[in-house]
């Protein structure tokens, strides 16, 4: 019950009226014009009980000095503050001095009589004492000293990549089982593939015997000629030299020596496979040197040797009977002979190993292939268990790369870290860093894997592949970086680039992409070039320079509004929205802390779906603008774009001479961001988190103002990892980083909060009202709307209506609402509720029924009956004769009307 005072008001009277009808009256709030009365009991009898009292209050009002009364419907958040205020007054009392110890007892029994969870109470008397640094200051001196001792240097770039460094390593510290999995896998890959090869290579059949080079094991039956056209030669011709190729098992033939190679074209002509196979040999002496034949050179007179070429052994051969001749030649031993022979097993053994090189030939600059013939199988089981093994391998090693980075931008705690003031390229030079560590570290290891079953690699091969594996890893971190920009999940980014590699690299070179370059040396400047370039484009993503790019390209007018919006804005929105625009004419931006024109954000492309839609507003210095809506209507979405997590589709905001689009890195370092996700680390406790973006900013003392941070929020756990923390302790840690600096401008988006927490934002607002302008969005009016100077009520991304809470009470808040709860086994009786709705409108003209779910009737009365008591009477014989359960009568407040807009939003685009 709240009555306005009026002159003459005597506080005794009403209470002793109200003692008259409610023992139990509690006063609740009592300030200079107006006093609120709780009173507790069931629906039926408060519902008669209410009705007498409203008569004996209208009876006597002008005696007791009451100017208005009204009732309004206690909620179970509100009991909920109550006994979080009560909870608070007795810690306050409890709290012992330095000297003193704690009394459990009291405690205990001041908890039993709250039905309070003792632990939790007892964890917040521990934290509350005094801190060595704050003593027992509030939030406000707190905050105070917090401004007025924290101290800001220039970061150098060398302290923030440090700081990133660390990051990283606390990261990769806290997650054992993925870093172990992240070089275990691939290189035990890489050595199975490896123990695959050599125990499948060892199975090739050897030859114990030797292969001696004479005619019935190179050419079977052979057909030749030998003779000698006269000098000095032709007795060792006809003696030694045909003897020996009769000998050997060669079939002489007679030809004209004069013009061999006519006649043995001839008789490919004539017949090819005598010419093929069985033509091996001949020998002739003459005075003159043929220049397609082995020539052996004496005084004047040669003799040439010919040889099928068909048989590359023929050659050898043919060598080996002209020296076997000439041995007996010089000896006159007619039995002497020179025999020629190889191993076949060493030759095989050389073979295999240059078909296992053949798979790493692109290391080496300029080694011939080894393609032979004999050993295609042993060659395409290499490259398969190659092909199988390597990429399998690397990819899974490369898509690691991207899990943190993505993670960071998803949960904004990237932009957390860009608020600081560092560029994108510090940014991702402080992940390559500690990436490019692990690369090395990795590469080591792949490296030895891949050495470890083939002995036959030199030192040469083994640093040619361990700068492929470092090169391969330079270019995987920055793909992986690349794609953190277009992935929101982190498991379907994985599973894409493992398939992309995977694919890719299902061939005989190592590296992402081929440019179809064939040797070690170019391998490495391909990879080089691939890495440099995909490193260059992250930068450039997160630079301002793109952002100045996206601005010149994507600026222009906002848009003009919609019918639909034309016809249903307020004349306030019409006039704030003037006034930004005469502000903007004359360029004069100090006039107003924050200043929003035509702001609007889209999403997609194909169907593109607005976030807001040309909202336009201005906050003076000191001022705190509340931005209510329900779910969907673009709340977040205003505050990430004015906070720099998103960019405008049109439109643009000013700051003074600083604009959001034109100064996008200024404009982050002079806001302070609380966002709905929070963007956290969740590896790192909220300690760490705070020292983090400390160090990243430039604050001298970081250990002073994360304790006095701490302090701030009442952080319970701020040595516990963020992954365990609730939301409220989100919210207190996200508040606690957007506090660490003093902006001009303070953006919170508030999610669903505890009264504790809530009861710390107010604390909180009304102390940074003092130093900033504040911009803050809710789904709850009532629990923000005595800190906010203004309230903005979106709907479909449009303002609807704003003002001051005083203006828009006045001009929405008429009437009285009336809500009707059915049994719940009428809930589903849609006649039983339309002939409820009926005779209430029968007993009220002037009621609109604004609701109806489940069982639930809720009506608006724009001119309620002369009084109180009749519409409690009224209601009363309404229940009386159609049996529903009970009813509330309540003024129509604001968050009843902001809850119509919420609803109506959804017609609103459905015109649109």
């Amino acid at each position: 019950l709240w009555l306005h005072k009026g002159p003459g008001y005597k506080s005794s009277g009403v209470e002793a009226v109200l003692r008259k009808h409610h023992s139990r009256a509690e006063r609740v709030e009592d300030k200079p014009g107006i006093v609120v009365y709780r009173l507790t009991g069931s629906s039926d009898t408060l519902s008669t009980l209410m009705r007498d009292l409203f008569a004996d209050l209208e009876n006597s009002k002008a005696s007791l000095g009451v100017a208005k009364m009204g009732v309004i419907v206690t909620t179970l958040e509100d009991i909920l503050e109550g006994i979080h205020k009560q909870r608070s007054l007795l810690v306050t009392r409890r709290v012992p001095s330095k000297r003193h110890s704690f009394s459990t007892l009291t405690i205990k029994e001041a908890v039993s009589r709250l039905k309070i969870d003792m632990s939790a109470l007892e964890g917040r008397v521990e934290h509350d004492e005094p801190d060595p640094v704050l003593g027992g200051a509030g939030t406000e001196d707190a905050l105070r000293a917090l401004r007025n001792r924290t101290v800001f240097v220039e970061a150098t770039s060398r302290s923030r990549l440090q700081s990133l460094f660390h990051k990283r390593v606390l990261h990769w510290k806290r997650m054992p089982v993925q870093r172990t999995l992240r070089w275990l896998l691939p290189t035990a890959l890489l050595l199975l593939g490896g123990y695959c090869e050599s125990s499948i290579l060892s199975g090739i059949p050897k030859h114990d015997e030797t292969l001696s080079y004479d005619v019935h094991n190179i050419a079977a039956s052979a057909v030749g000629f030998c003779g000698a056209k006269g000098g000095r030669f032709q007795q060792f011709m006809t003696q030694r030299m045909c003897p020996v190729l009769e000998e050997s098992g060669v079939q002489l033939e007679t030809i004209n020596l004069t013009n061999i190679a006519p006649q043995l074209l001839a008789l490919a002509n004539h017949d090819v496979y005598s010419y093929v196979f069985r033509f091996q040999i001949g020998a002739v002496s003459s005075e003159s040197a043929s220049r397609f034949a082995v020539q052996f050179l004496c005084s004047l007179e040669v003799i040439t040797l010919w040889f099928n070429g068909q048989n590359p052994h023929s050659a050898l051969l043919a060598l080996n009977l002209l020296h076997t001749a000439l041995l007996r030649n010089m000896t006159g031993h007619k039995t002497a002979a020179i025999r020629f022979t190889n191993a076949p097993d060493a030759f095989q053994a050389e073979e295999t190993v240059g078909v296992l090189l053949s798979f790493f030939r692109e290391f080496e600059l300029g080694s011939p292939r080894r393609d032979s013939a004999g050993y295609v199988v042993h060659l395409v089981l290499v490259r398969v268990l190659c092909a199988v093994f390597v990429p399998t391998a690397l990819c899974y090693h490369a898509t690691h790369f991207v899990g943190v980075v993505l993670s960071e931008r998803v949960s904004g705690a990237k932009h957390q870290q860009l608020l600081t003031g560092i560029g994108g390229a510090l940014f991702w030079l402080g992940h390559l860093l500690f990436d490019g560590c692990r690369g090395l570290v990795h590469a080591f290891a792949f490296t030895a894997a891949t050495a470890a079953f083939r002995p036959f690699l030199g030192w040469s091969f083994v640093y040619a592949i361990f700068t492929i594996f470092l090169l391969y890893t330079f270019v995987a971190i920055s793909l992986a970086y690349l794609f953190s920009f277009w992935f929101d999940n982190a498991s379907k980014a994985f599973y894409t680039i493992a398939g992309m590699y995977l694919v890719g690299g299902s061939a005989d070179r190592l590296q992402p992409f081929s440019i179809g370059l064939n040797t070690g040396l170019y391998e490495i400047l391909s990879l080089l070039l691939e890495g440099g370039f995909c490193f260059a484009l992250v930068n450039f993503l997160d630079s301002e320079l793109l952002q100045r790019f996206w601005s010149y390209f994507s600026a222009r007018e906002p848009a003009a509004s919609s019918k639909a919006f034309l016809e249903t804005a307020e004349d306030e929105v019409a006039k704030e929205r003037q006034q930004v625009e005469d502000i903007y004419k004359m360029h004069d931006f100090e006039q107003r802390a924050l200043l929003v024109r035509g702001l609007s954000k889209t999403y997609g492309f194909i169907r593109p779906r607005c976030g807001i839609d040309n909202v336009s507003f201005c906050v003076r210095q000191g001022e705190c603008l509340g931005v209510v809506g329900v779910l969907g209507t673009g709340k977040t979405t205003l505050v990430s774009v004015l906070g720099g997590e998103l960019f405008p589709t049109s439109g643009d905001a000013y700051m003074g001479p600083m604009s959001l689009t034109l100064h996008y890195r200024q404009w982050l370092r002079n806001v302070g961001y609380v966002p709905h996700a929070g963007g956290f680390l969740e590896t790192l406790t909220g300690r760490e988190m705070i020292c983090l973006l400390a160090a990243l900013r430039g604050v001298q003392d970081v250990p002073r103002v994360t304790r006095c941070l701490l302090r701030i929020v009442d952080l319970v756990e701020p040595d516990a990892a963020i992954a365990s923390y609730g939301v409220g302790a989100r919210f207190q840690l996200s508040l606690a980083l957007a506090l660490m600096v003093f902006p001009r401008l303070y953006l919170l988006d508030l999610p669903d909060l505890d009264s504790q927490t809530r009861a710390l934002v107010r604390r909180v607002l009304e102390c940074l009202r003092q130093y900033s302008t504040v911009v803050l969005t809710c789904e709850h009016l009532h629990l923000y709307e005595s800190v906010c100077d203004r309230i903005a009520i979106l709907a479909a991304g449009r303002i609807e209506c704003i003002g001051s809470v005083k203006e828009l009470s006045d001009k929405y808040c008429h009437g009285t609402t009336i809500t009707i709860y059915t049994f719940p086994d009428r809930k589903y009786d849609l006649q039983h509720q339309r002939l409820i709705v009926t005779e209430t409108m029968d007993h009220f003209p002037t009621c609109a029924l604004v609701r109806c779910y489940e069982g639930i009737l809720e009506f608006r009365i724009s001119e309620p009956p002369t009084s109180l008591c009749e519409t409690f009477d009224r209601l009363l014989f309404l229940k009386r004769q159609h049996k529903f359960h009970f009813f509330y009568v309540s003024d129509t407040t604001l968050d009843q009307i902001f809850a119509s807009l919420g609803r109506k939003h959804v017609g609103l685009k459905a015109r649109d």
